[in-house]
């Protein structure tokens, strides 16, 4: 099921389809057109861990057993899954705005709900997608989903930045619009991706929005991110 009210790189393949002698559809690689990526708008482009930059963000750091009072105002329950809320609203309102790049709706609510470079990431994804005429659409049979694997917690010395671990599964079908010979869309892309993420949120204006991420473990199915 989805949860609440999104971190972000895409593997863009673009293709168009035609048909063979049985009737049934088939998907040939189209060698002009650039390919799209399926992202996750949690990271503005995600690495495989072993290639992580050196500057990637550290893991969260676990909270001290004692904290002073001050601490524990800023870092209280309340106030942590509404950090909790932020990254999973971002989540949605990117999976919203990839079925329909176009929208202006779904793209303010990006801008809500974003900050920084994945703000930026997200509609510089957004945007490709409509150049090459992409669009995704809902997997029925494994739904897009987020979870919150580990609670958001404060980073040390931060009053308004917060680190959490979270699983993504981003199932959507890419297609290409009106790329079949007979004005049709043609499949470009249905692998379910599962991804074990660290998210980090930031408070701005009251709210808190995705402001970056980092690629923790690529999961071999949605099965594995469940909670």
């Amino acid at each position: 099921m989805r949860l609440g009210a999104v971190v972000a790189a895409a593997v863009l393949i673009v293709a168009c389809s035609g048909g063979d002698e049985s009737g049934e559809e088939t998907v040939a690689v189209r060698a002009e057109t650039s390919s799209p990526e399926v992202t996750s708008s949690t990271v503005a482009a995600v690495t495989e861990p072993s290639t992580l930059p050196s500057s990637a963000l550290p893991p969260p750091t676990a909270a001290p057993t004692t904290v002073s009072p001050t601490t524990t105002a800023l870092d209280d329950p309340e106030r942590m899954r509404a950090a909790e809320e932020g990254y999973l609203a971002a989540w949605e309102a990117y999976h919203q705005a990839i079925l329909d790049p176009a929208d202006p709706i779904l793209r303010a609510e990006v801008e809500r709900t974003h900050t920084s470079g994945n703000l930026k990431g997200v509609n510089e994804t957004l945007d490709s997608y409509l150049e090459a005429g992409i669009a995704a659409r809902e997997n029925l049979d494994v739904p897009a989903t987020a979870y919150v694997v580990e609670s958001a917690k404060l980073i040390p010395g931060e009053e308004n930045r917060a680190d959490l671990i979270v699983c993504e599964v981003n199932s959507e079908a890419y297609w290409e619009v009106g790329a079949r010979p007979d004005g049709g869309d043609a499949l470009v892309r249905d692998e379910v991706v599962v991804l074990r993420l660290l998210a980090r949120v930031a408070l701005v204006d009251g709210s808190w929005r995705s402001e970056s991420g980092r690629l923790l473990e690529r999961l071999p199915g949605a099965a594995e991110c469940a909670v």
